[in-house]
């Protein structure tokens, strides 16, 4: 009888416990989780030597590149702080898109992996005179040089033309001769070196109007609403795209020469029309008219005007915008030489 209680109650606990067994839930498996800080900042060269930080920059996290460039279906969107930082926590273990629309920088994507119980950090670095596309890789904003921004890499390209007998705005024929002009270094916030160099300067040009050498330097300084063009260093001072002879009885050139930034509203040129003699040449700064050169249309013309010709020197056209700096630079000659010759700019 007490073998048979102890049976059942043995038996009872079985059952029992075998109900609780089957009755047990195992806790979910908790997130595998990281965290990420992003950092967006401007930098004046790509060295970075200094920077200044992007605040309220818009941030938003994407699942995948598709979604990111369609800017759709966004996990996570928040802003960069006043030190252009912002802390997202808990994202879960795996890859994501990065996009950042930053103003006057264009579209920022990239790419981020976090990892379980790690922080990643993400730098987005803008570059004055650089944008995004899409990407993650900045490009320079205009290749050719800009006036209304400067960037150190930028690059024109000029043809030369020359025409005896000849005094007009219009151009006949160009030659071989490309001149490259180039800004090469950033002196500092206002200040440029630029580099000219030229595959030939004997032969088809007119001694003493242009710098005697194939290769010579210049810095131009931007202040308030005009542009100084002066010598490099101690380098001989001479500028090809500008018209600027540091020599050749030039006395008021050796210096330097400065440019309003300031285009008049009144006294426009009008370069379309045929210039046969000397009486629509005016001094200092006035406006041209929209000219076409090479396919391309410039507008918002500014001119600058100087002559020699009273003692039988040239007079200098220099046309220019703040688009695209430097387009025509054009030298006319009367009395016995009666000749125009110049650059104008092209772009690639």
């Amino acid at each position: 009888m007490k073998l048979h209680y102890v049976f059942i109650v043995i038996l009872t606990l079985f059952i029992s416990c075998s109900d609780d067994a089957d009755n047990l839930t195992p806790p979910e498996a908790s997130l595998l989780t990281g965290s990420l800080e992003v950092h967006a900042f401007l930098c004046e060269l790509s060295g970075c030597e200094e920077s200044v930080p992007l605040s309220d920059i818009s941030i938003k996290i994407f699942d995948n590149e598709v979604d990111a460039l369609n800017d759709e279906n966004r996990l996570r969107a928040s802003e960069t702080n006043t030190d252009g930082k912002l802390f997202i926590p808990s994202l879960e273990s795996q890859r994501y898109f990065i996009r950042a629309d930053i103003p006057s920088y264009g579209t920022y994507i990239s790419s981020q992996t976090i990892y379980e119980d790690a922080k990643a950090y993400h730098e987005i670095k803008c570059v004055e005179g650089f944008a995004y596309d899409n990407d993650d890789s900045a490009s320079i904003k205009q290749r050719q040089i800009s006036l209304s921004e400067p960037t150190v890499g930028q690059t024109s390209y000029y043809k030369f033309h020359i025409k005896h007998n000849y005094i007009s705005y219009s151009v006949q024929e160009y030659t071989d001769n490309i001149l490259r002009v180039s800004i090469i270094d950033k002196l500092d916030d206002n200040t440029y070196v630029i580099e000219e160099a030229i595959d030939s300067v004997w032969g088809s040009m007119f001694w003493g109007l242009y710098p005697e050498g194939k290769l010579v330097r210049s810095e131009w300084t931007f202040m308030d609403d005009s542009l100084h063009v002066t010598p490099a260093a101690n380098e001989y001072f001479g500028s090809f795209v500008w018209n600027i002879t540091g020599d050749y009885r030039v006395d008021s050139e050796q210096d330097g020469w400065s440019f309003s930034l300031v285009r008049p509203t009144a006294d426009i040129i009008d370069m379309e029309l045929d210039m046969m003699d000397f009486s629509q040449m005016g001094y200092g700064t006035r406006a041209a008219a929209d000219y076409e050169l090479f396919g391309t249309t410039y507008t918002e013309l500014i001119t600058d005007e100087v002559g020699y010709t009273s003692w039988d020197g040239p007079y200098k056209l220099r046309v220019y915008n703040l688009k695209y700096g430097p387009i025509r630079g054009l030298n006319y000659y009367g009395g016995m030489s009666f000749t125009t010759m110049g650059f104008d700019l092209v772009l690639d």
